[in-house]
This record gives C-alpha cells, sequence and structure tokens, in this order.
C-alpha cells in the first residue's frame, strides 16, 4: 500500500466509523464512508489482543498485502479494517479469501446505499442552496418603498381598515390607476384597504401565499385583541409551537449534540499527541460510545434549520405587510420603524429608547439560547461531582473555538441584519430566543429525568 492510500489521522478513523456503515467477519471488522470524487484510502487497525509488538508488525504488513491483491482504490469510499482476534488461528490464505468476500459485500452494500446513505454528506450543501433559493424567491416582492414605508398595495389585513396615506408609500405600487388615483390624495387623507385573500397573495408568489400571508394574518388577528406586540408575541408562540411539535426529535438531537460537546473535546485532547492504531481505534470507541449513551444520529438538526429558514424569511415580510404592525404600536413605540432610525436619535434631545432596549435584548437572548446547552451541562458535571483531568482541558482546543467563532459570527451577523430590519423583527426573534430557551430548559430536564429513571 502507498502512503496516499492509507487513513492516518485520528479524526478520520472516529469519523468513518460514527457513520455505523459496517460489514462483520469472525477475522475483520469493515467500516466504509463515502468519498465522492477523490481516490479511495484504507486504514488498518490491529489491536494488543493479536501478540505483541513484533507478531502485530507482522499481521499489518500481510494485512496491507491482502489489501493490494483485493482493493481498487479508484472507488468513491473509504475503508476502515479492523483486525480481530480470530485472524491469529486463520492461515494466510483463508483470511484473504475471507476478505475478499466482505469486500463484495462492502461494494454491495455501498451500491445499495448510494442514493440514500451515501449522499448524506452532501445534505447541508442541499439546505444551504435550498436556503438560497427561498431568499430569493421571497425578495422577488419589495414591500417596502425607498422612502422606507410598506407599499399600499403589499399590505395585508385581515377586515377592513382606513390608514392616512401619510403612513403608507403611494408612489411606487405597480398598479398605476390607483397610483394616480392615491396622487390626488393629502398626506391627512386616509385610503382604504380591504382584506386580502389567500388567493390574491398567492398569485403574487407561492413564498407570500403559504408563508408570508399566515402569518401576517396570524398576527392580525391576535392584535385585533390587543395591540402589535403582544399580536407578535402570540403569534411566535403558536408558531414555536408548532415548529417544536412537528421537530421535537430533530431539536432533541441538536440539544444533546451542543450538550456532549464538552466531552468530545475531552476525548480529542486526550488522545491529541498519539498517532498510533490502538490510541486511534480507542478514540472512535469513545466517540462512538458517547453517541450511542445519548441516542445522538448524525445530520439530526436538519429538519430543524430546514423549517427555521423559511418561517424567519415570512416573518420578516409578514412585519412589514401586516396592517397590525404598519400602522399598530406596542407600549408607544412604532413597530415599523428600525432600530437604525432610534440609534440616530442619541444624542437628539427625543431618544427613541424603546427599540434600542428591544435591539439590545435582542442580541442577548440569543447569545443566551446559544450557550446555554453547554452551560446545562456544565451545571449538570458539577452536580453530580463530575472531576475532569489535566489533560482533559479543553481551552485550546481548535473545535471548540471554532464552534464559539461560528455562534459569535452568527450573532453578530444577525445584529447587523436586524439594525436595518423593522423593530417588530428583533422583537419577534427576541421573543423567538425566549421561547427556545424555555424549550432547551425543558428538553434537558424532560431527558435528564428519563435517563435517572433508565439508570434506577
Amino acid at each position: 500500500m502507498k502512503k496516499a492510500d492509507r487513513i492516518l489521522k485520528n479524526r478520520e478513523f472516529s469519523s468513518i466509523i460514527s457513520q455505523r456503515h459496517i460489514v462483520k467477519t469472525p477475522s475483520f471488522i469493515l467500516y466504509w464512508q463515502p468519498r465522492a470524487g477523490k481516490r479511495a484510502r484504507v486504514g488498518i487497525s490491529v489491536g494488543k489482543k493479536l501478540g505483541n509488538a513484533v507478531h502485530r508488525n507482522l499481521v499489518k504488513r500481510q494485512v496491507r498485502s491482502m489489501v493490494d491483491c483485493i482493493f481498487q482504490f479508484d472507488e468513491d469510499y473509504d475503508t476502515i479494517l479492523i483486525i480481530r482476534p480470530v485472524y491469529a488461528r486463520h492461515s494466510y490464505q483463508e483470511n484473504l479469501e475471507e476478505l475478499r468476500s466482505a469486500r463484495k459485500r462492502l461494494g454491495q452494500t455501498n451500491r445499495n446505499k448510494k442514493g440514500g446513505t451515501a449522499t448524506m454528506r452532501s445534505k447541508w450543501k442541499i439546505l444551504f442552496l435550498c436556503g438560497f433559493v427561498l431568499m430569493g424567491l421571497a425578495g422577488c416582492s419589495a414591500p417596502r418603498g425607498t422612502d422606507g414605508k410598506t407599499k399600499v398595495d403589499q399590505i395585508i389585513a385581515s377586515e377592513k381598515i382606513e390608514i392616512p396615506k401619510s403612513q403608507v408609500n403611494t408612489t411606487e405600487i405597480g398598479d398605476e390607476t390607483l397610483k394616480k388615483e392615491y396622487g390626488k390624495l393629502k398626506d391627512s387623507d386616509t385610503i382604504t384597504i380591504e382584506p386580502t385573500g389567500f388567493g390574491a397573495t398567492l398569485s403574487q408568489s407561492w413564498f407570500d401565499g403559504l408563508i408570508v400571508w399566515p402569518i401576517a394574518q396570524l398576527i392580525n388577528v391576535f392584535a385585533s385583541w390587543t395591540d402589535a406586540g403582544v399580536g407578535i408575541i402570540l403569534a411566535t408562540l403558536l408558531i414555536q409551537l408548532v415548529v417544536f411539535a412537528f421537530t421535537y426529535k430533530s431539536q432533541l438531537a441538536s440539544q444533546r449534540m451542543q450538550e456532549i460537546q464538552p466531552e468530545l473535546t475531552r476525548i480529542q485532547n486526550k488522545y491529541k499527541d498519539k498517532t498510533d492504531d490502538r490510541s486511534r481505534m480507542l478514540m472512535a470507541q469513545e466517540t462512538q460510545k458517547i453517541y450511542q449513551k445519548y441516542d445522538i444520529h448524525p445530520f439530526g438538526t436538519i429538519l430543524v434549520t430546514f423549517i427555521q429558514l423559511p418561517i424567519m424569511m415570512g416573518m420578516y415580510y409578514a412585519t412589514m405587510r401586516a396592517s397590525a404592525v404598519v400602522y399598530g404600536s406596542f407600549l408607544g413605540m412604532s413597530l415599523s420603524e428600525t432600530p437604525i432610525e432610534a440609534f440616530k436619535s442619541l444624542g437628539t434631545g427625543s431618544v427613541q429608547w424603546g427599540p434600542i432596549i428591544i435591539y439590545l435584548l435582542m442580541i442577548v437572548m440569543q447569545i443566551v439560547s446559544l450557550k446555554l446547552p453547554q452551560w446545562l451541562k456544565k451545571y449538570d458535571d458539577k452536580k453530580n461531582g463530575v472531576r475532569r483531568k489535566k489533560y482533559l482541558k479543553e481551552n485550546d482546543n481548535p473545535m471548540a473555538s471554532t464552534m464559539n467563532m461560528t455562534m459569535y459570527f452568527t450573532t453578530a451577523m444577525i445584529a447587523f441584519m436586524y439594525l436595518s430590519w423593522p423593530i417588530a423583527m428583533s422583537f419577534y426573534w427576541f421573543v423567538s430566543s425566549c421561547v427556545r430557551s424555555l424549550m432547551q430548559l425543558y428538553m434537558h430536564f424532560v431527558l435528564m429525568k428519563k435517563q435517572q429513571k433508565k439508570a434506577a
């Protein structure tokens, strides 16, 4: 075997074994992972049960010779070969035939799963593509004009209402007849808005009809009972509960993944400077035990990500188009204003503190909702008296640093975008972060009680 055909890194051993694609024989265990468009590789692990170092090196040389005879390195998957103690009882020829048989089974399994499991690695790319498509489709209609006001023909109303002309944009609407008619009105005159039907909104775009219209109408209905702010709170609660009902298992998997990150980090630090086969194998086994202990499956958070993105974009457009938000208010502040306008008022005689406070609270709660799983894990460790060894420190771990960087970058990106979005969106995201935090607490303590019952 050439060096380029070998798998040598611990993280690659761990990654392939964690995929759970496995073929077993008396003398071998084969794990495999798709490797589309790249030259296939093989990793070999020989445990101490096979004998001393001299004998293990002999076994490894024999297996490399078998791999050169059997494996074709132009295939589209990597393989990990684990040699079992039974190997020593058989002759070279018997082991060769057994490995050849296992190799055929592995090839058949790979072909059968090629249309399904083998494509899982590309799911994230597909999801990001879907996200950009959704945002592109949503961006086809611009609810606001250049003056920052909602276009009068974009307003979604649940009942017949009258709005002052000064609160809406009438110069950039698509209907030329209405534009001329509204042009004759004074700013103090009122414009009558008829109830917006589902069919009329759907004719503009499928995104507007299927996502924006229902959310906007929810806000309108709830706001008719009190005010626009409470309408957004109740609509957000209902949406989050519906999403939670459909994605409970995915959110639970996401919660678990975040909670076990310190454990995975400590395992990686434990074997950080160890490159021998036994250490790689032990690291992969410990990682796999963690996944099995918490019942975590790969890509468990895909459904949550896929659903949350269009809902967020739908809420963005709904807060600009819902009639209750266009002419409504919450605690005396207009929800159609933007945080950047409020920040511009600093240093003047009339500072708009309401939008600034909501915007800052939104950022704080976003960070809390992202950090909460890690805090809960530390709380459990402290409560249960879990002690960390010196070699298990995670301060210098690159994975932990990357996760923190991603978290803070995401928060900074949201904070930047929401500066120019209506304060209603900051209010929605603040309420959503509060709801997510409460759900995380619920899932964590419900899960912990179940684990305690199983242990008992």
